[in-house]
């Protein structure tokens, strides 16, 4: 279909921009755009401008714009959207085909200023996939480039850009980190107290300095200290997740390299220790308190009737004359069985004094015979899962067949709609099968994790035996 079959002298358009990272790009599509509508003799009332948003980091719906733009088209607001390049709007054909259904079904053309043609779906539905295809290819094509440069600097010991972490300052001309011993001694102070488990806020708290910059030391600046293995000496890029400064992203996506321009402020097994601590507190393994409870069983013991966690209680009161009252509890708040702190815990080191007196090999059948079970247990976790994930395929897929199946016959009023129906649908399945693959690897890590432990007799005689003394 030829574009003067679809816009003429006096209909109302809009504009949807959107640029990554160059300001100036956006300049360039409204010059492109400003001249299409010269030619045609239209106006553009409105302007949809997604400025410094990345297609491949965000996703249609998290465009605030583009949102803007599609509910408004609701409306009737406008005859017509304008874009410079159909790849302004999106890099994944999923995407694409959401946008073009969705303006199709309120009868709203997309028209693509630096080619003149037709966004929206033309006759040749083949020509729009492999144009969708090639944009996706090659964003994801711009972000290994730039990725390969940055490890490449990474591994090299160079610094990727931005200011040196607190307590340093970066020669560019020498590749060197310049230290400044005031602000480094602020840092070991923050991991002696991190490793006593001391939170992010207590220690800013305690540490109250203003930083040399004239910058508070707050609980956010504490976090990117304790959390970031520049102070063992290493460099690591990739930390943070896009668009984000202090959310960190999976560890296992870092690029690390060992930095010989860095002094370091504490050991590497140090840092590691600090990292395993903030891990177990992020995922609730441990409360921030966990440490510092005369509780010695917190987390630990269960009731004997429903199998619940014990929670911790002081009931202990003081009295005018000094003199204390009451006692420190372990309590089941669901069927009340309750026992006394100091009760507990002389049971638990008459218990202890057992083991110590025992042959190894009970202790080690007690161990292997616990971590097997807990083994099957993931793996039958596991296979529900993969039985879930199958059903959402399977489903996935019925859905694929039912859209392609639809858009070879007559684009009706009420068939447009349930090819919008059934877009979002597949979307939200394919979201549905992503995270349960990303459940199953979880688990899966989990069983590595019990296999690598060390199960041979003569091992645990040895490791078991000091650990079980320092207890009693």
């Amino acid at each position: 279909m030829k574009l003067a079959e679809v816009i003429c002298s006096g209909m109302k358009g809009v504009f949807y921009g959107r640029h990554s990272t160059n300001k100036q790009e956006m300049v360039m599509q409204q010059h492109s755009v400003a001249n299409l509508m010269t030619k045609y003799g239209c106006d553009i009332v409105d302007e949809y401008l997604d400025a410094g948003v990345s297609a491949v980091k965000k996703n249609l719906h998290q465009r605030k714009q583009l949102q803007r733009l599609i509910n408004d088209a609701s409306s009737n607001k406008f005859d017509f959207v304008v874009v410079y390049k159909g790849d302004r709007l999106a890099r994944d054909p999923i995407e694409h085909h959401f946008i073009r259904t969705t303006m199709e079904l309120y009868d709203i053309p997309i028209i693509e200023s630096s080619t003149e043609t037709l966004y929206t779906h033309g006759e040749n539905i083949i020509v729009q996939l492999l144009q969708d295809g090639l944009s996706k290819f090659e964003a994801d094509n711009i972000r290994q480039r730039t990725r390969n440069g940055l490890e490449s600097r990474a591994q090299k010991g160079y610094w990727t850009g931005g200011n040196a972490p607190f307590g340093y300052r970066y020669d560019r001309k020498n590749h060197q980190f310049i230290p400044y011993p005031e602000e480094l001694e602020i840092v070991r102070q923050i991991f002696d107290l991190y490793k006593k488990a001391e939170g992010f806020d207590s220690i800013s708290k305690r540490l109250s300095q203003t930083t040399s910059n004239g910058k508070e030391l707050t609980k956010e600046k504490v976090k990117r200290i304790v959390t970031n293995p520049f102070y063992s000496g290493y460099l690591a890029w990739g930390k943070t997740k896009p668009d984000s400064k202090n959310s960190l992203s999976d560890r296992e996506t870092w690029i690390y390299a060992k930095c010989d321009f860095i002094e370091p402020v504490i050991s590497k097994e140090d840092w590691e220790f600090c990292w395993k601590l903030y891990q177990q507190k992020r995922k609730r393994k441990v409360s921030p308190k966990h440490y510092k409870t005369s509780f010695l069983l917190k987390d630990l013991v269960y009731c004997k009737n429903c199998n619940q966690l014990l929670d911790c209680k002081n009931q202990q009161t003081t009295g005018n004359n000094g003199k204390k009252y009451g006692d420190k509890i372990y309590f089941c708040s669901s069927c009340q069985l309750r026992i006394e702190a100091d009760t507990l815990h002389v049971i638990i080191d008459s218990l202890l004094n057992d083991i110590r007196t025992n042959q190894p090999e009970q202790i080690f059948l007690g161990i292997k015979q616990g971590i097997y079970k807990d083994i099957q247990k993931i793996e039958s976790e596991i296979t529900e899962l993969k039985s879930a994930l199958g059903t959402y395929s399977i489903q996935s897929n019925q859905v694929k067949n039912e859209i392609q199946s639809r858009l070879k016959q007559e684009l009706s009023d009420q068939n447009k709609k349930m090819l919008n129906i059934m877009t979002i649908y597949r979307l939200t399945l394919k979201n549905r099968v992503e995270q349960t693959e990303i459940q199953i690897s979880e688990k899966r890590k989990q069983i590595e994790q019990f296999k690598q432990v060390d199960a041979t007799k003569q091992s645990w005689n040895i490791k078991v035996d000091p650990f079980v003394k320092t207890l009693i």
